[in-house]
């Protein structure tokens, strides 16, 4: 039974005074008393005395409760997620293990180019001073430039056709398409030079091979056209890199 229910009681027999006066006149009580003495039983004086009732724990000790995040008002989110790192396949592989093959062999391309052009030079030099001692109008027909030219000669040669498979066997791991630039300049030059060279070595032998005959000369006289032709059109093809 609760307090209030109690109270309730307790106002009735002040109001039926019928129903409780008398047991509290035999009591000597009057209604009043009784009502004091009921509700000093409910609600009974505070014990000076008594020791003070521990207070509450402070709110410090409570760990604050983790506030929910407000709807709608966190635009901290990623729309298209985490970003896919792309797979490394063995075609990228093969087309950087190309890729490198192929500067490795430019770099030393370029290098022999330039060591055969300078032995092209040096060829032609001697071979023009071979000519003049053998078809000049005063000829002395020493033949002491003909071996130095010789060995120049199969020099500029074999560095060419050297230069010239590095140049080809490079792989290309990558489309490239032809268009007008220092790559397609170098390679047009590079053939016409390729023509002269044949034609060097063709002329060569045979002017060698026919010592005395009364075509000799002009046949000498082509081949050293040929020969400042060669270089002419090898130097543009390696200009058309370095400048």
């Amino acid at each position: 039974m609760n307090q209030s229910f109690k109270r309730a009681l307790i106002a009735a027999s002040l109001l039926g005074p019928s129903l409780f006066g008398g047991a509290a006149r035999a009591e000597g009580h009057t209604p009043l008393r009784l009502l004091t003495i009921e509700l000093a039983q409910l609600d009974p004086a505070p014990d000076l005395n008594a020791a003070p009732v521990a207070a509450p724990a402070a709110a410090k000790d409570v760990p604050p409760a983790q506030s929910a995040p407000a709807q709608g008002n966190d635009l901290n989110f990623d729309l298209l997620g985490e970003p896919t790192k792309p797979q490394h396949t063995a075609e990228d592989e093969r087309i950087e293990h190309q890729a490198a093959l192929r500067r490795t062999m430019l770099t030393v391309h370029q290098t022999a180019g330039l060591v055969t052009l300078a032995a092209l030079a040096a060829t032609v030099i001697v071979g023009q001073l071979n000519y003049s001692d053998k078809f000049s109008d005063v000829p002395n027909n020493s033949a002491r430039f003909e071996k130095a030219h010789e060995i120049l000669a199969f020099t500029a040669v074999a560095g060419f056709a050297g230069t010239g498979l590095l140049g080809l066997l490079a792989p290309v791991p990558y489309d490239k398409p032809l268009k007008a630039d220092t790559t397609l300049a170098h390679k047009l030059l590079m053939g016409a030079a390729t023509l002269g060279m044949v034609s060097e070595l063709g002329l060569g032998i045979y002017t060698a091979t026919h010592e005395g005959l009364a075509n000799q000369k002009s046949v000498a006289q082509a081949h050293q056209i040929i020969g400042f032709s060669t270089l002419v059109f090898m130097g543009a093809g390696a200009s058309a890199f370095l400048f």
